[in-house]
């Protein structure tokens, strides 16, 4: 009797076992270079799980061994497992290969697990969503009624969060998306596979690929770096024309960074010129003991310097609060006859 489709002949199976089991000591060689939440027994045990259950697989790894033990060490490269209840990592045949496939939610886990970053989340955009970048180094706004209808894809985006809570931001439109689709050999042959069957998932794990070359790099933990290469060898797409332009853009972002600072210091030190201009003529002929009052009660300071750790809307503010008063006592002034400005001064005070 010829095995189903899910079924698999026990020599075949006790073959592919025997060679899986020969990995142990590299297995555990390679997960000792870090903290490894994995163990081999039990990713063995998931990719016989997984073996028994797809027979194409199964006869895959039987055409082709070598690719069957480079897709387990690859497990320990990277230290995502198998376990179908995580959803983090794959085995699946690919031109005539067993690859490691790895989802975005695993290239989430490798970005966080590091340390490098606090957050990392990639979601779809939508005809009906409303969506707007708010510039480098902020979150973006994205906003949905996830009750209704959103309408097509039309984007995608990642962001990832640092411990110093700036946020990279990362989009691609569809036809982007798209075009990188086409260049894996999947697609370009039969047209089929994942991006036929869960295209969503694919474009947001495009994006973290795409956004993780401009994110910080762990110095003792280059799992993620593995995890983004082992996509790109078995998936059959070069990005090394890509990599000039990403760099490129980072080295736009740097300088468009930097201009913001240059920017924002300028703008600082303009409104402290005009808030120690404004505040000189409110307290114009005023004894040193009023004007320590007036710093203190409409400045919210003793000295000026404290003033140079507020932000740019903060002096904003306090520029505002002065200015009411010059045009209150300057109004005063002007209603009092000639050689009456000091009675005038008077009655304010005594009000």
């Amino acid at each position: 009797m010829q095995p189903t489709n899910n079924q698999q002949t026990p020599n075949q199976l006790q073959v592919i076992g025997n060679t899986i089991n020969l990995l142990e000591p590299s297995f555990n060689q390679l997960t000792a270079s870090y903290d490894a939440m994995i163990s081999f027994k039990k990713e063995c045990h998931f990719a016989m799980q997984t073996l028994q259950q797809n027979e194409f697989l199964a006869s895959t790894a039987m055409r082709n061994m070598d690719s069957l033990r480079n897709a387990i060490l690859n497990i320990a490269s990277v230290g995502l497992s198998l376990n179908p209840a995580e959803k983090a990592a794959y085995l699946v045949p690919r031109d005539g290969r067993v690859c490691l496939d790895i989802s975005y939610m695993g290239l989430c886990d490798l970005a966080t697990s590091s340390g490098a970053l606090k957050l990392v989340i990639a979601e779809l955009v939508r005809e009906k969503d409303e969506f707007k970048y708010n510039g480098v180094g902020k979150e973006p706004t994205h906003v949905f009624e996830p009750f209704k209808p959103r309408g097509e894809i039309v984007g995608v985006y990642c962001v990832a969060q640092t411990p110093e809570n700036n946020y990279l931001v990362s989009m691609m439109s569809l036809d982007e998306c798209h075009a990188i689709r086409n260049r894996s050999m999947a697609w370009s042959k039969k047209q089929s596979g994942p991006w036929k069957t869960d295209e969503g998932e694919m474009m947001k794990k495009t994006v973290i690929k795409r956004a993780s070359k401009l994110w910080p790099k762990a110095p003792k933990d280059k799992r993620l770096f593995e995890a983004v290469e082992i996509l790109h060898q078995h998936e059959g797409i070069d990005f090394e024309n890509e990599r000039a332009e990403l760099e490129q853009q980072r080295q736009a972002a740097l300088e468009a960074a930097r201009l913001e600072r240059e920017s924002q210091r300028a703008e600082k030190e303009d409104l402290l010129a005009r808030i120690k201009t404004a505040a000189g003529e409110a307290t114009k002929g005023k004894t040193v003991t009023e004007k320590g009052v007036f710093m203190v009660e409409r400045l919210g300071v003793q000295s000026f310097n404290e003033l140079t750790c507020c932000t740019n809307a903060e002096l904003q503010s306090v520029l505002d609060g002065i200015a009411p008063m010059e045009i209150i006592e300057s109004k005063t002034i002007k209603n009092f006859a000639p050689g009456m400005e000091d009675d005038s001064r008077e009655v304010n005070n005594v009000g």
